[in-house]
């Protein structure tokens, strides 16, 4: 199996990655080692990720947010205090000229929009279930990925 980037993991960040580099072009394969779509996922679970104003801004650009949006809430303020100690701070974002901080998103939510984005996405493969047992340098910038199940993958 030969492709021009490899990517470890297709959880949260390796497939966002994938995501943000198919339209160079490139091959792209992702390796994990949970079976794709499994409920059992830890990547997508029941959590809720707290995505900054410019990550929304990077998922818009990558194609993302647009899915995820109708499902996010705004952070539109932040108390911040300590335990038993007296005081407190708010952060408004209306104070600061924006419209939210950033938004709050659960992470099964996130896993839906970011698998079907590699799914219509025909230079991205995911390979799973697959675990990378070893990996070498070949030259240069070639790499050779070694999978538990013997299958190599050849990357540049």
């Amino acid at each position: 199996m030969k492709c021009d980037i490899a990517i470890v993991g297709g959880g949260l960040a390796g497939a966002s990655l994938a995501v943000a580099l198919a339209p160079l072009g490139y091959d792209i394969k992702v390796i994990e080692a949970v079976a794709y779509k499994a409920t059992g996922q830890p990547s997508y679970d029941d959590r809720t990720l707290a995505i900054s104003h410019s990550s929304c801004r990077i998922l818009a650009g990558i194609g993302l947010w647009e899915s995820l949006k109708a499902d996010a809430t705004a952070i539109r303020k932040i108390f911040i205090t300590e335990l038993a100690r007296p005081g407190r701070v708010v952060l408004d974002s209306a104070e600061m000229g924006l419209h939210a901080f950033g938004h709050v998103v659960e992470a099964r939510r996130f896993g839906v929009a970011v698998t079907g984005s590699m799914e219509r996405t025909e230079n991205i493969e995911l390979v799973s279930p697959a675990s990378v047992k070893a990996r070498t340098r070949l030259s240069g910038n070639v790499c050779r990925y070694l999978q538990k199940n013997g299958i190599m993958a050849r990357a540049q």
